[in-house]
């Protein structure tokens, strides 16, 4: 295999340097970037579990009831439109649905709109299909 030549402001060191070479290596500014990193992950799902009901969540409540409301009168679908089909807007559920919690292992974000969010649209004011007219759950 031919040996990848990468051009850099500055000369490479080793392409594929053994983990303690690495750690011995390490510049106190790294240290730092890896312990911001490492606190900037829990303080993100400090702020993702208001969504969850985790923690107080008056003002977001209100904010969702007002837009999801607003988003049925006007005969919009609650959570906006997606042109996959119903089995992958199921797949996107079941996949993203509380991933947030396993992010460590395998991140997974949710990029497909679809209706399933873990709550009653009917609270938004809009007429709820029985369980034999849903085609997925």
């Amino acid at each position: 295999m031919p040996e990848k030549i990468v051009e850099t402001p500055y000369p490479l060191i080793d392409a594929d340097p053994h983990f303690s070479r690495v750690m011995r290596y390490m510049r106190p500014s790294d240290y730092a970037v890896w312990a911001g990193s490492t606190g900037a992950f829990p303080s993100a799902v400090y702020l993702w579990v208001r969504f969850w009901g985790w923690t107080e969540n008056k003002a977001e409540e209100e904010r969702d009831l007002a837009e999801l409301s607003q988003r049925a009168k006007d005969g919009l679908p609650l959570y906006g439109e997606s042109d996959q089909p119903l089995w992958v807007q199921g797949a996107a559920y079941r996949n993203s649905a509380f991933s947030q919690l396993k992010f460590s292992s395998f991140p997974m974000f949710n990029f497909v709109n679809h209706p399933s969010h873990g709550t009653d649209p009917a609270k938004y004011g809009v007429k709820v299909k029985s369980e034999s007219e849903q085609e997925y759950a």
